[in-house]
């Protein structure tokens, strides 16, 4: 055998995807989460609670749905970033797998495949409102952060004058 045949994979095996395209189903659904505040990779790693991830398998829309909602009304939203990515990986691989089967019936009783239009869906419009207000919060607790930091630094800046004036004199 050849090095090139080595790095090869096999044709027979299957790639699973679901990670990337549940995350990319989520981006386009509008849903980004946006960059780590050090505050709140902070506040996660004091966590140390058990993989997001595997919490949130084998559970419902609606049980995902639930437990977004009552993240959201029980824990800090700087704390809740890493839930709440993997908890809309979990749903959007639901809601993908709940579309392409809709998408083959439709194409098994006849359909053509570029006439189907997934049906609305209220357990994801529940999920995009509370990713709605997630983010806002989310954003509130930033604007404060940030709002706080320019309080320090102008608190510092008269602190150093001072000082430069204590020296002069």
């Amino acid at each position: 055998e050849t090095e090139a045949d080595e790095d090869e994979a096999p044709a027979d095996v299957e790639v699973d995807f679901s990670d990337e395209d549940a995350a990319l189903a989520a981006r386009s659904a509008g849903l980004e989460l946006g960059e780590a505040t050090a505050e709140e990779d902070a506040a996660e790693r004091a966590a140390g609670e058990e993989s997001s991830e595997d919490r949130f398998a084998g559970k419902s829309k609606e049980e995902l749905v639930g437990l977004f909602a009552r993240m959201l009304e029980e824990q800090p939203v700087q704390s809740i970033r890493r839930d709440v990515e993997a908890l809309k990986i979990a749903f959007y691989r639901l809601r993908r797998a709940e579309v392409e089967a809709a998408r083959r019936r439709f194409v098994e009783e006849g359909g053509a495949e570029e006439e189907f239009t997934p049906a609305v869906d209220g357990v994801e419009t529940q999920f995009k409102e509370l990713f709605r207000e997630y983010r806002r919060r989310r954003d509130e607790f930033i604007a404060n952060l940030e709002a706080e930091k320019e309080r320090n630094l102008k608190i510092k800046l008269e602190i150093i004058e001072e000082l430069k004036e204590l020296v002069n004199s």
